[in-house]
């Protein structure tokens, strides 16, 4: 994972598990997400649009900001961001900043928020990697592993709620291929199982597979021991289980 970053984004994995999550009305402003850690406010964030509710010229994405002056052509393109790298970084600075609402909507268990929000990050990784390759465009693709398996198991989760356990191995699936391929862009060994994001899909996968065959072979739920009971109606506390998990 990229150096500057991977200590942001294992932090968060880490402390996935034991974040409280909860809505605050705050007098004379809509509704945040409130994050708590040992009873410290971590963050307030928006639930919608650009986390902090900043505007980037007018945008709430710097995305759609560099997309617009894409379209623009190539003078204007040079004269906005002479500085590449500069936007580069306000590129992974907006990855950041999603990637906590990203874990708090999994943590309460709003799956499709949550898939919403990697998706927006997984475009804006799609976005550099168009560009030139270079040392930044690098760093982006080393971040499609892990978005790519919240995303999946974000889906994955959002079909079990909704009884439909195939389509959520599926995703599964589907994020297992996906990972595998990022990895090998990065040019290593797309088979080497040690990779923290494809243990972590396949546990879940396992755990999805084993609850489906007692359902199919007719136990009833006083039979289901307490933790495979809890899994079935909140797959967020597996899932929060495995990211906090220190497979890496």
């Amino acid at each position: 994972m990229v150096t500057d970053t991977e200590p942001i984004i294992k932090y968060w994995l880490q402390i996935a598990g034991q974040i409280q999550v909860e809505l605050v009305e705050m007098k004379g402003m809509c509704t945040r997400l409130q994050i708590n850690l040992d009873e410290v406010i971590f963050y307030r964030l928006s639930l919608e649009g650009r986390p902090d509710d900043l505007l980037m010229r007018g945008y709430d994405s710097w995305l759609n900001l560099c997309k617009r002056v894409d379209g623009a052509g190539t003078e204007n393109r040079d004269k906005d961001f002479a500085a590449a790298e500069r936007s580069m970084k306000r590129l992974m600075q907006e990855i950041l900043l999603y990637f906590p609402r990203v874990l708090a909507y999994l943590k309460m268990g709003e799956f499709k928020s949550s898939a919403y929000d990697v998706h927006h990050c997984l475009a804006i990784i799609r976005y550099v990697l168009q560009r030139p390759a270079s040392a930044s465009t690098l760093k982006f693709l080393q971040l499609a592993p892990i978005m790519h398996m919240l995303y999946y198991l974000a889906l994955s989760a959002m079909s079990l709620e909704r009884g439909h356990y195939r389509r959520a191995l599926a995703y599964l699936r589907r994020g297992m291929q996906r990972i595998e391929a990022d990895h090998i862009r990065l040019g290593e060994n797309a088979r080497f199982p040690g990779y923290g994001e494809l243990v972590r899909m396949r546990v879940f996968k396992r755990l999805i597979i084993a609850a489906f065959r007692r359902r199919k072979s007719g136990a009833r739920p006083h039979d289901l021991s307490a933790p495979a009971d809890a899994w079935k109606t909140q797959p967020q506390v597996q899932i929060c289980h495995l990211l906090s998990s220190s497979w890496r």
